[in-house]
C-alpha cells in the first residue's frame, strides 16, 4: 500500500514539477527581446513598376506581396491571395490617369521562424516494464529543427533510484 503512495506522490510531484518547469521556461523564451540568437535581421525587398493602362477602368494602383523564408535550405513562399483593392475604378474616367503603378513587395522571415523551434524539452511520465513500474524523466535538446538528443532515465519509486537509463538521437520528418 505504502508503493502506491509513494507512486502517486512521485507521479503528481513530477507532473507538478514539469509544469512549473514549463511555465518558468516559457516565461523566459517570451519576454526576451526580437531576434535574440540570430544577427540577420528581416529584410525586404520592394519594387515600383509604372506601365500605360490597357483600358481606362484598369486599375490605377496594383499590389502584390509575399512572405519568404528559408527553411530545410529550401526557400518557401507564403502567398497573401484575394487582398481587395479598394476601388478598381476611378472616379471619373476623364481624370483618370492612363498609368498602372504596381508595388511589388518581398520580406523575408527566416529570422522569425528560427526563433519558433524550441531548444529544451523536459518530459515526465509513468512507466512499466515486466511488472516493474518506473516514473521516466527525460531531457531533450533540440538542435536543429528536426534533429534532437534525449536522455531518458528510469526512477524506481519504491528505492527512488534509477533503475535505467536512454540516449536518443531523434529526426522528424
Amino acid at each position: 500500500m505504502t508503493t502506491n503512495k509513494q507512486l502517486i506522490l512521485s507521479f503528481t510531484l513530477g507532473v507538478l514539477l514539469g509544469s512549473f518547469g514549463f511555465y518558468w521556461f516559457s516565461k523566459q523564451t517570451t519576454t526576451i527581446s526580437p531576434l535574440p540568437t540570430t544577427n540577420k535581421q528581416l529584410s525586404t525587398t520592394t519594387s515600383l513598376s509604372v506601365t500605360p493602362k490597357d483600358s481606362p477602368e484598369a486599375p490605377d494602383l496594383t499590389i502584390t506581396q509575399k512572405y519568404v523564408a528559408s527553411i530545410n535550405n529550401k526557400k518557401v513562399e507564403v502567398p497573401i491571395t484575394n487582398v481587395p483593392q479598394g476601388n478598381t475604378t476611378s472616379a471619373s474616367t476623364t481624370s483618370a490617369t492612363p498609368y498602372t503603378a504596381s508595388v511589388q513587395q518581398e520580406v523575408d522571415i527566416t529570422p522569425l521562424v528560427n526563433l519558433m523551434v524550441p531548444r529544451w524539452e523536459l518530459g515526465v511520465g509513468l512507466g512499466r516494464h515486466e511488472g516493474d513500474t518506473y516514473i521516466p524523466v527525460s531531457v531533450q535538446r533540440n538542435y536543429n529543427h528536426n534533429k534532437a538528443f534525449q536522455l531518458e532515465l528510469h526512477i524506481d519509486p519504491s528505492s527512488q533510484k534509477v533503475t535505467g537509463a536512454e540516449l536518443q538521437h531523434k529526426w522528424r520528418f
